[in-house]
């Protein structure tokens, strides 16, 4: 019988050394799990990404959680460019270890949209309708500005424009391509200069 088999019939307060469940946890062909995170005040699911045992295992000692990309086969710290950070409070596998649930204090958005989680399309009948909407009087600011400040980053122009919503966040928004047809390519609330 398998560990996580075993913990399945083991009484509450049963512990377990950390590296043992690690070993047995079901990663997948990549050496990935699901990581879904969890507001720890609200317990509102704010979205779900992978990790592998080295995400798991930076993200426990540094408080700060780590995530696994699949498209760019690197590890990325949650909030390191756009300040939307995740603190974990506490880290749980679920019974057949082929997911764990982080529950963190989150600082910003957690969705890289800038809205507060990722689940916000909802299957209604047979639509799909939007809970969240985006912010668009910055887009609508941005559309009407023409003052781009230029910079060079990783041999392709770079276009940055910081913009202040009504309610005084101020957003980020990055932008490649000529000036007379910007694309955006990013977007993150803006910390400090």
């Amino acid at each position: 019988m398998g560990l996580l088999k075993q913990l399945e019939l083991a009484a509450a307060g049963t512990r377990t050394p950390l590296n043992q469940i690690l070993d047995a946890l079901p990663y997948n062909d990549q050496g990935l799990i699901a990581a879904i995170a969890q507001d720890a005040q609200s317990k509102q699911v704010l979205m779900l990404a992978w990790m592998d045992r080295t995400a798991i295992e930076r993200t426990l000692a540094e408080a700060q959680v780590w995530y696994y990309s699949r498209s760019r086969q690197a590890y990325w710290r949650k909030g390191e460019t756009s300040g939307n950070v995740q603190q974990l409070v506490e880290m749980r596998f679920d019974c057949d270890g082929d997911a764990l649930l982080m529950l963190v204090n989150q600082t910003g958005p957690a969705c890289h949209t800038e809205r507060t989680d990722c689940f916000y399309l909802q299957v209604d009948g047979d639509e799909v309708s939007s809970l969240q909407g985006v912010d668009t009087f910055s887009l609508a600011a941005l559309e009407r500005r023409r003052d781009w400040k230029t910079a060079w980053l990783d041999v392709m122009t770079f276009f940055a424009e910081k913009v202040a919503r009504p309610d005084g966040v101020e957003l980020l928004f990055g932008f490649t391509g000529p000036r007379s047809e910007p694309h955006m390519v990013s977007r993150c609330r803006w910390d400090a200069e």
